[in-house]
């Protein structure tokens, strides 16, 4: 009959579907109690429940002797369970940024994620467990990293691949089971040196506040994780909702959200929706501050523009709000020449004489036909400039191109990319919008000239 222990993290497993038969799993074992009770657990379960294990090391190097014995503790562990045992050895640099633990936590991750891909791995078991997550809950909260940091640790990471099996069950009961079932463990004498911030909390702050305030401490953090998470997962589905019906375009350059729409939900909704989305698009952490100055920009002037990090951008235009990369401010001219094809980086054009007949006022709005004895040179391709007019189809009046964007509802950032025929200073075509009227086909027309054009994938 199995341990209390290992009946429980099976039915969790079931549960949670964190295995499934058949998969591959990679334990990440350093020698210490969590991953050593750990990978005995999964051995006892791998028969019964069809699935293999292997072992992965990584050696920082940075304890001297003490890494080394680690190390070969865990290859004698893969002798003792038959098991494959991969390993990497590396010197982290002190002098360096991010901190120490953060730069080991990447090392070792992209060491499993490798072993992951070459070796066909289906899960990368850790093993961090409830103590763990309350402390991280705890120290989230004092860095003030909002609703996800409350969150905790995840029991499986969203892409499935990394799971937790011993995360809800506290370090006193592995404990227990490490002594029930004689393993041997290595003790890390760094965890007891108050170095790092995790290892003041664990030894310092958790014990005099289980002595002075909660001794459930550990159990009533977890009881508000599960509320976090829940409340996190009714957010995110607001969030689908709301995308969905305020996002009013998206391309390779950004996105352009309704400003009405996004005012209409409540500022809780709103701030909660601003990191959601700032966190995909520009991949970087987001501050509260930031956060609360991107809520305030929502209510600049027409016209505003806001800096983001990494070279990103957020711009109020009338009822819109635009956040992209990039925003086109240089300018452009081409001079061409009619008949020919021209490739450029952000669009296409052509022009070609048409000799046969057709039907030329059914076409799409990236192709028009005008009367090619009408042009004169220089002909230009370019974009708009302050003070440009022209007469639109169907009007004979004139009118200001920047009104024209206007009433078309283009954006301020896409206005910049958009490409204008000139003839000898005259706009013949607002190319992929409008004909200028003095350049349309009429019962006089002898030659008639096909303009095409077209947005390139990278615009």
């Amino acid at each position: 009959m199995f341990p209390k222990l290992i009946t429980k993290v099976k039915q969790l497993i079931l549960e949670r579907q964190l295995i499934v038969p058949h998969d591959n799993i990679l334990v990440a074992v350093s020698g210490g109690i969590d991953s050593v009770v750990l990978l005995d657990v999964l051995c006892q379960l791998r028969n019964s429940m069809n699935f293999e294990v292997s072992i992965a090391h990584y050696n920082y190097k940075l304890r001297g002797a003490e890494s080394e014995t680690d190390e070969d503790f865990v290859s004698k562990l893969a002798q003792k369970y038959s098991l494959r045992f991969f390993k990497e050895c590396t010197t982290v640099d002190l002098s360096k940024m991010p901190s120490l633990q953060e730069q080991a936590r990447n090392l070792r991750y992209e060491f499993f994620n490798t072993l992951a891909r070459e070796y066909h791995f289906t899960k990368i078991a850790v093993g961090h467990n409830a103590d763990d997550n309350a402390e991280t809950i705890f120290l989230n909260f004092l860095r003030g990293s909002g609703l996800n940091g409350l969150i905790g640790i995840s029991i499986q990471k969203h892409d499935g691949i990394i799971i937790r099996p011993l995360l809800m069950f506290p370090r006193r009961e592995i404990e227990l089971y490490a002594q029930e079932e004689n393993l041997y463990y290595q003790c890390d004498s760094s965890n007891a040196k108050n170095l790092y911030t995790r290892n003041y909390i664990r030894n310092e702050i958790f014990p005099r506040l289980k002595q002075h305030v909660n001794h459930n401490l550990t159990e009533t953090l977890l009881r508000n994780n599960t509320f976090f998470s829940e409340l996190n997962n009714y957010l995110c589905k607001e969030y689908t909702t709301f995308y969905e019906k305020a996002i009013v375009e998206k391309n390779i350059s950004g996105y352009v959200f309704s400003r009405t729409i996004f005012l209409q939900t409540p500022v809780f909704l709103q701030r909660y929706f601003i990191h959601k989305f700032l966190t995909t698009f520009i991949v970087a952490e987001i501050t509260f501050s930031l956060v609360d100055d991107v809520l305030n920009f929502l209510n600049n002037e027409t016209g505003s523009k806001y800096s983001l990090p990494n070279g990103c951008v957020a711009v109020r235009d009338r009822e819109r709000i635009i956040f992209t990369h990039t925003i086109a401010s240089d300018s452009f001219c081409y001079c061409i020449a009619p008949e020919e094809k021209y490739v450029f980086a952000s669009f296409q054009f052509s022009s070609v004489l048409v000799k046969e007949e057709i039907n030329y006022h059914n076409h799409s709005s990236d192709v028009e036909y005008i009367d090619a004895e009408k042009l004169e040179h220089p002909l230009l391709l370019r974009n708009w400039e302050h003070g440009d007019t022209f007469f639109p189809l169907g009007m004979d009046e004139e009118k200001k191109i920047s009104d024209f964007f206007i009433d078309e509802k283009i954006s301020v950032i896409e206005k910049k990319r958009i490409a204008i025929l000139v003839s000898h200073g005259s706009i013949v075509w607002v190319c992929g919008l409008r004909l200028d009227d003095r350049f349309k086909i009429t019962a006089t027309t002898n030659k008639i000239l096909k303009l095409s054009y077209s947005k390139t994938e990278q615009s």
